[in-house]
């Protein structure tokens, strides 16, 4: 027997095809969720639309960006990609949204 190790770290893949030699392959399910770093992200999302000047389009913002929360601790990366596109397009392209929709990307459905 030797002592072979397979270490992954930093992957978003939510089904790994692991060929592990002889013949033997695994095939691992792995949580593409990291409530931490989803938590993190929307926290600095949060206080970038708390920025905005209209106190109406402040709070509609908010409100989505929990929706879009939601549906990504769901894991329905439509619904998020959908509700992402409601919110105000300078928030959209804001350094902290384009970090949340490459979350879309690692995990397209």
């Amino acid at each position: 027997m030797d002592n072979r190790s397979v270490t992954f770290s930093g992957g978003n893949q939510s089904n790994i095809n692991v060929n592990m030699g002889d013949g033997e392959n695994r095939l691992s399910n792995v949580s593409t969720k990291n409530d931490k770093g989803i938590d993190s992200l929307f926290d600095t999302l949060f206080e970038e639309i708390s920025k905005l000047n209209e106190e109406h389009e402040v709070q509609d913002a908010l409100d989505n960006a929990k929706k879009m929360k939601d549906a990504l601790e769901k894991e329905d990366i439509p619904r998020a990609k959908k509700i992402f596109n409601w919110l105000p397009t300078g928030i959209q392209a804001s350094n902290i949204a384009i970090e949340i929709s490459k979350l879309f990307q690692s995990n397209p459905s």
